[in-house]
């Protein structure tokens, strides 16, 4: 269960359905709790225990040589053959000839599971909310067992007269209401996804079927008003032709609410206790233009010499973009929820969370923050709906102003009635201020970005589920990677090899690549390429250690190996070629790794590193964004300013980790969760991280504008409509002025949110 979920996407329902089984079940419904993941990315930094001084890499795949002395033999004609092809020349080209096997899909198999004997059978409303209801006779879950859309099961009819009586008032916290209020089931096991994705889709369905009517009626609504304005057609040419013009409003605007009722009614119930949602304004609107057309109908004849207007398209151009808001977050949540689906390898972004170690990674960055964000391996991504459809700040904002709003539009009513004698004109009164105080842009201001932003980050392999998302990772300032990520497969080549001591070049080259794999090395495609042999099959490696900047020092059958550059050798006293041999090929845009047995030089690998160019745009955006570039790696030749030389990055803003702390950050990432919060999901890829991290902060700086401007908006339009009213009436304040006025702030808050990328 996903526990408080936005009133804009869950709680159309919850009124009418908290009403309709009031009276018929006293017994306690069974509560639904949302398990809490313990995952690393729901806390910012804290404090812990100072880290240990670790020298010594983890051998994750440390394995044991072969008994059958044969069959080593037979291993090693295979590496001679290949050593000979490589070594007949000083530099040889050698591109990899064989792939490894994709990644086998990760099942979660939690099909086995037993279900409960007490369950509760789930009827699916707008926006996936759910009703518990109890049930005797079913045993098996709503999910398991479904065979048409839940949305067209048979409801009871609603009493409106039942949202003021009675002394319980209206909270998703108070008990009575725990007893009844829908249930919405978050995606929690694999089996669910079809499910799930049905429901969305069908929501979707029936929200843009409601958009189109909307659309229909609010276009009709301001045609007619125009005509109303600014012709004499129901003025002179037609007999009563303002009380055709009442008619037809009135009946435009009963088809709209017809259509939105349910977000209506939503948006009145928190009003009970002086609370509100992002529907409320428009509900309250909606109630205040009703009274004012009802009252047309009667007396059409005050508003044939233009004093008074009817607000009926200012209303519904309010719901027609709600409508449209809500339209995008289904949309969003239906692609995302495509793309979870999927049977690739997924990686959540997360948040390091010890502050200790966090501070000593920052200590050469310019930014001493320590909110450092990285990605980790999981099998299953939890909480995706509940993350989906939280609210967004200018939801937040919209649901704080509606009450206040509220109160003085009311409060502007009673005043005209007392001061001008008038109830049609209090009436009036009511529906503008109402009007002018609903926040037309609340749901698209932040959606129509964000859905941009989702779309784009999809197209390069990642997905970011909804504002939550954004609140998660706006404010990081450095991010921390594998080399193998800067790195990946394919990057590194070797452009050639140089053999110092041929009879031992077999046995240097199995036990190069034991340690590279032990380690994880970027160099362990490259042995792959000349080792073609099982992983197995490579001699057990003892134990290994990475000397910062120099290389690695590993044991193999009681003898140590060397792999890194010259520094590393003659640390060790062994003897090494001449610097111009070195120049030759570094001038070529290589770069060279040496490997020596039990003290003795073996061979010089002559290496080609490739930048990947989207890892380095989107590197150099965040860059630009303030984040900074923490990396680990046990390759001498990856040194913070080659990375800056080869990525196109300030050299200031990365750091390479010492041993210690990228020992930690390999623990961390090393093993596979089996669940992870879907904050940020990718398949791996870098760039499609960097993409998704970037695109954050970027748009927090965008919902925090576009919320002043909704503030500005509403305050502005109150202050105007009250001073006019009261001073001029409302000759002044027709509809065409107002829908400018309106209009003004839509585009304004769109142009904004959209020129800012």
């Amino acid at each position: 269960m996903a526990g408080k979920f936005s009133k804009t996407l869950r709680g159309e329902y919850e009124a009418v359905m908290m009403y309709k089984y009031k009276d018929k079940y006293n017994k306690k419904a069974p509560k639904s709790t949302v398990p809490v993941s313990s995952d690393v990315s729901e806390k910012k930094p804290e404090k812990k225990s100072k880290a240990p001084n670790i020298t010594k890499i983890p051998v994750p795949y440390a394995v044991e040589s072969s008994p059958a002395i044969k069959s080593q033999e037979i291993k090693s004609k295979a590496v001679k053959e290949t050593v000979k092809k490589i070594t007949s020349d000083p530099i040889v080209n050698s591109e990899a000839k064989k792939q490894r096997q994709p990644l086998k899909e990760i099942i979660n198999d939690n099909d086995g599971l037993k279900p409960k004997e007490k369950t509760v059978t789930a009827k699916t409303h707008d926006y996936g909310d759910q009703e518990s209801v109890p049930e005797k006779i079913n045993k098996k879950s709503s999910f398991q067992k479904r065979k048409k859309p839940l949305l067209k099961e048979k409801r009871k009819k609603f009493d409106f007269r039942q949202l003021f009586d009675g002394d319980e008032e209206y909270d998703p916290d108070d008990n009575l209401v725990e007893e009844i209020k829908p249930q919405l089931d978050d995606y929690t096991e694999e089996k669910d996804a079809e499910a799930i994705s049905t429901d969305i889709a069908t929501t979707f369905q029936m929200v843009f079927a409601r958009t189109i009517i909307l659309t229909g009626t609010t276009v009709t609504s301001i045609v007619l008003s125009l005509i109303a304005q600014c012709t004499p057609l129901f003025k002179e040419n037609i007999r009563n032709g303002w009380l055709w013009y009442a008619i037809m409003s009135f009946l435009l605007f009963a088809i709209s609410v017809i259509t939105y009722r349910l977000p209506i009614v939503n948006g009145l119930m928190p009003l009970r206790k002086f609370k509100g949602n992002p529907d409320t304004a428009p509900a309250v609107a909606s109630v205040a233009v009703a009274v004012q057309s009802v009252a047309a109908l009667f007396t059409p004849h005050i508003f044939i010499n233009g004093t008074l207007h009817i607000y009926v398209p200012l209303v519904l151009f309010a719901l027609l973009l709600n409508s449209i808001g809500k339209l995008l977050i289904l949309l969003r949540t239906h692609r995302n929820f495509a793309f979870l689906r999927k049977p690739y390898p997924k990686f959540a972004g997360k948040i390091y969370n010890d502050g200790k170690n966090a501070q000593k990674m920052v200590e050469e960055l310019p930014s001493k923050k320590t909110i450092i964000g990285f990605t980790k391996r999981a099998k299953f991504m939890s909480n995706f709906l509940q993350l989906s459809y939280m609210p967004d700040p200018s939801e937040n904002a919209a649901s704080k102003a509606a009450p206040i709003t509220t109160f003085i539009s009311l409060l502007s009513c009673v005043a005209y009635g007392i001061i001008n004698q008038s109830f049609v004109g209090a009436v009036s009164s009511f529906a503008l201020t109402a009007c002018i105080s609903i926040p037309v842009i609340c749901l698209l201001a932040i959606n129509i970005p964000l859905k941009r932003l989702c779309t784009s980050v999809l197209r390069s392999g990642a997905m970011i589920t909804g504002y939550e998302t954004v609140k998660q990772f706006c404010d990081t300032n450095a991010i921390m990677v594998d080399s193998s990520q800067l790195y990946p497969k394919g990057s590194i080549t070797l452009s050639g090899m140089k053999a110092f001591k041929q009879s031992k070049l077999n046995e240097a080259i199995l036990a190069g690549a034991a340690i590279m794999y032990a380690v994880n090395g970027n160099m362990v495609h490259v042995f792959e390429n000349i080792v073609q042999c099982r992983r197995e099959a490579l001699p057990e490696v003892e134990n290994v250690i990475y000397e910062d900047g120099r290389g690695l020092v590993g044991w193999v059958r009681g003898q140590r190996v060397l792999i890194g550059n010259r520094e590393l050798l003659e640390s060790h006293n062994i003897k090494t070629p001449g610097r111009e041999l070195e120049e030759r090929y570094i001038k070529m845009g290589n770069d060279i790794t040496y490997i020596s047995v039990s003290g003795e030089l073996i061979a010089m690998f002559i290496l080609s590193y490739k930048t990947d160019r989207s890892i380095a745009k989107e590197l150099r955006n965040l860059e630009q964004n303030g984040v900074s570039l923490i990396v680990r790696t046990v390759d001498s030749n990856i040194t913070k300013e080659k990375i800056a030389e080869r990525f196109g990055l300030f050299h200031r803003c990365i750091s390479i980790m010492p041993t210690g702390l990228g020992n930690i950050y390999y623990e961390e990432t090393k093993n596979i969760d089996e669940k992870s919060r879907a904050y940020l999901v990718t398949r791996g890829k870098l760039s499609s991280f960097a993409k998704a991290v970037s695109g954050c902060i970027k748009l927090k700086s965008n919902a925090t504008i576009t919320k002043i401007l909704q503030y500005i908006a509403v305050i502005l339009g109150l202050a105007l409509v009250t001073l006019i009213s009261f001073v001029s009436g409302f000759e002044k304040l027709g509809c065409l002025e107002m829908l400018i006025y309106i209009g003004f702030w839509t585009i304004t808050s769109l142009f904004v949110s959209i020129i800012r990328k």
